[in-house]
């Protein structure tokens, strides 16, 4: 359902457009009543669509406790358990090896490897998919702080 929807909102208003743009360019009366009501169905649509995904995802995604073997085994989750994650406080002064451990390898560390990135994977955005990423920095080999950042 979630891909259908996310479907539906990229090809909606790419329709509504070329409606429009059959509208300015229809040149009998009759035609462009056509088009003009075909306009605000399209506009409607796009509404009610939008108003459904919200309620979709306020319903289905919401925060689960950390864990890591789900973490490990879909990634497209994790953003589910980062509140767990977080506020626990469970990774702080840990160090490296038990972040791997239990968190896996990260998908990019920094230069100096002091900062871990792992990708969360994307949603819990009524109006769009955020996509969501964990940060942890390290210091002398342990954990410091751990916090997320997201994206449209």
């Amino acid at each position: 359902m979630k891909s259908v929807l996310i479907l539906l909102s990229y090809l909606l208003p790419i329709v509504f457009v070329v409606v429009l743009v059959m509208l300015f360019l229809q040149k009998e009366k009759s035609g462009r009543k056509k088009l003009a009501y075909g306009l605000g169905i399209i506009f409607l649509l796009y509404i009610f669509m939008n108003v459904i995904s919200f309620f979709l995802v306020r319903k289905k995604e919401s925060p689960v406790a950390f864990d890591p073997s789900r973490w490990l085994s879909r990634p497209n989750e994790r953003w589910l358990m980062k509140d767990d994650l977080i506020k626990s406080a469970r990774l702080l002064d840990k160090d490296t090896a038990y972040i791997i451990s239990i968190l896996g390898d990260p998908e990019s560390k920094s230069d100096t490897s002091d900062q871990w990135v792992y990708k969360m994977g994307e949603g819990g955005n009524a109006l769009g998919f955020l996509f969501h990423n964990l940060i942890i920095e390290f210091e002398n080999g342990h954990v410091i702080e751990v916090k997320e950042t997201t994206w449209h």
